[in-house]
């Protein structure tokens, strides 16, 4: 992850040793990423990371919630079991692929919270029915 004016972008290796090749054939400083290591890991969705962190909520199927609970999750991750469904938890910055993965679980999966990024799914969903239909 490499922050650039604020934002941070995901750079595969040969495009960093790339950049850090042209940056010391041109004289000019290479940057060093201000990234906390330990607390990116610890977010199973912040592989892209926004500015803010924020709390989710996931309601996940019986079945589903039987399977997510035997993945191996970081701690930031609590899942527990409510009634006939489960609670996944989760503090993240990573609203693409946390969105991204709540999608492709279909029917087995509902965001609760936060209320704009379920506002947001809601919006994407109805797109899709728009272009299914």
């Amino acid at each position: 992850v490499m922050d650039i004016k604020g934002k941070s972008y995901m750079l595969s290796v040969q495009r960093i040793e790339n950049v850090e090749r042209q940056l010391i054939k041109k004289n000019i400083p290479y940057p060093t990423p201000d990234v906390d290591i330990n607390k990116a890991l610890s977010d199973p969705f912040g592989i892209v990371r926004e500015a803010e962190e924020f709390e989710a909520v996931v309601k996940l199927s019986d079945w589903q919630g039987y399977y997510e609970k035997e993945k191996l999750w970081p701690d930031s991750v609590k899942i527990e079991r409510e009634g006939d469904h489960w609670l996944f938890k989760v503090r993240t910055c990573g609203i693409y692929w946390l969105k991204r993965w709540v999608m492709s679980l279909g029917k087995e999966a509902e965001l609760l919270e936060p209320e704009w990024l379920r506002s947001n799914i809601r919006s994407e969903i109805e797109n899709m029915t728009d272009i299914y239909q």
